[in-house]
């Protein structure tokens, strides 16, 4: 639950000096009158309204699988987000016809993340990619759509999901 990371190079992302006093050995830590750190605070980088949507599919989707199947889901989900084919935004995305069916049935809104599926959500707004160029998930268990199997490209499965591009 820890990380280890390098003083100065930390001192570099947050715009400040490290000195060392060695008479008391303590580590300082001063920022020059003006300065602002490289980084935004963590409430400043996301768009507020696409983690919310993001998270909380992730959730639906996918809450009881591993970080790696909510990440897998999320990726699905941005995946979309680009291509002309679809909408410009989670929302969107989640809001076309036949697909997301817990965004249809308004479960969404009701039901609060769990803190993986939030956590999972920020990696993939950060980049983080383990479905490749996936547009489509199925639980096989699940569901009898054989559209996505015959029509689609595999591309891997991931907890009880399968991906295809």
């Amino acid at each position: 639950g820890c990380v280890a990371a390098p003083i100065r190079v930390l001192a570099k992302v947050f715009n400040v000096n490290v000195d060392f006093d060695p008479v008391n050995e303590v580590v300082m830590l001063t920022r020059q009158p003006g300065a602002q750190p490289y980084l935004d605070a963590g409430w400043e980088t996301y768009n507020d309204d696409t983690l919310y949507w993001l998270s909380r599919i992730i959730n639906a989707e996918s809450g009881n699988q591993s970080l790696e199947g909510k990440i897998a889901v999320g990726n699905v989900v941005m995946n979309r987000v680009n291509p002309p084919a679809y909408p410009d935004t989670v929302q969107g995305v989640l809001a076309q016809k036949n697909q997301f069916s817990p965004y249809r049935s308004g479960a969404l809104a009701d039901r609060t993340p769990n803190s993986s599926s939030i956590l999972a959500a920020k990696l993939v707004l950060d980049g983080a990619r383990v479905a490749g160029d996936s547009l489509y998930f199925i639980a096989p268990e699940l569901t009898d759509n054989h559209w996505t199997m015959e029509n689609r490209t595999y591309v891997t499965t991931i907890g009880c999901h399968w991906f295809y591009e």
